[in-house]
């Protein structure tokens, strides 16, 4: 579920060209210049980059924390998106599938290729909180849920106000 919030976000800020989190000028690619899918892939990749910077700072990771956790995260946020773009793939076809009376089986296959990757996102999440217990004291467990938190709002509340809107 959280990746489908974060996915919805980075939607989001496409739709409203909010593309500037990191500016060119300091080593960051140009969204600019990039278009359809390109564009979406800088951004996310933007956005995940700063993420990571941040979770660094917030939970004062010492250097062996750091090269343990944050290339395992960045697999991990790489992974749920690909898992993402499964299911939104699958819940067009799916879409599609429930417009066209009688097609109980081809309904049935994508119900069941959707448990799948639920089951997959699922196992991604375990695998998420398995390296960071295995990685960090609990203080900083606690502080790493905190951080999500606050960064999914604080990424809601500059959406909203690009696109000039007080509450979703």
């Amino acid at each position: 579920m959280n990746f489908i919030i974060s996915f919805l976000f980075i939607f989001l800020i496409q739709i409203s060209g909010f593309c500037t989190m990191a500016h060119p000028a300091n080593g960051a690619e140009d969204l600019s210049e990039a278009e359809g899918e390109e564009r979406w892939e800088l951004l996310w990749r933007r956005i995940q980059t700063e993420r990571l910077i941040q979770i660094q700072e917030a939970l004062g990771l010492s250097k062996d924390q750091a090269s343990r956790l944050i290339p395992k995260l960045k697999s991990l946020d790489e992974e749920k998106r690909a898992i993402g773009k499964q299911k939104l793939f699958l819940m067009r076809g799916l879409k599609e599938k429930i417009k066209t009376p009688g097609t109980t089986k081809d309904t049935d296959w994508f119900l069941r290729r959707l448990e799948e990757n639920q089951d997959a996102l699922n196992k991604v999440g375990e695998e998420t909180q398995r390296i960071l217990k295995e990685t960090l004291t609990p203080a900083q467990q606690a502080q790493y849920l905190i951080f999500q938190q606050k960064f999914k709002k604080e990424l809601r509340d500059r959406i909203l106000k690009e696109r000039g809107k007080d509450k979703p």
